[in-house]
């Protein structure tokens, strides 16, 4: 394999880099169990909430309406956090897809608001 990337191109080396991330990262998703998605779900929605609320007082709240509605305490849903932290790829994964789906539900919430002014 390393034979084959000192023949091929940079740009090609780097288009191969990146097949070759996303098929792992493809391959961590794919392996997700219904705890990863409740988890997933509970860090999307703490995201948005981090990312739309400016007041922090009423953002903390939101946070711990989010996190009851996946069935979590913050106490819970922190240990969860660490427990997965063994699994350093797999939480990467989990955290970048929460990340997207936050922010494309914020963007999704800020062109909504600009249709309705």
């Amino acid at each position: 394999m390393v034979q084959i990337l000192q023949v091929v191109t940079p740009p090609l080396r780097m288009r191969m880099c990146r097949y070759i991330t996303l098929a792992a990262c493809l391959a961590v998703l794919s392996s997700c169990t219904e705890g990863d998605e409740r988890f997933q779900n509970a860090y999307t929605d703490v995201l948005l909430v981090r990312m739309t609320e400016e007041d922090s007082a009423a953002a903390q709240r939101k946070v711990m309406e989010a996190l009851r509605r996946h069935g979590y305490t913050e106490q819970d849903f922190r240990k969860e956090f660490f427990e997965r932290a063994n699994q350093p790829y797999k939480l990467r994964a989990l955290i970048d897809s929460a990340r997207a789906h936050a922010l494309q539900r914020a963007l999704e919430m800020k062109s909504q608001q600009s249709k309705r002014q």
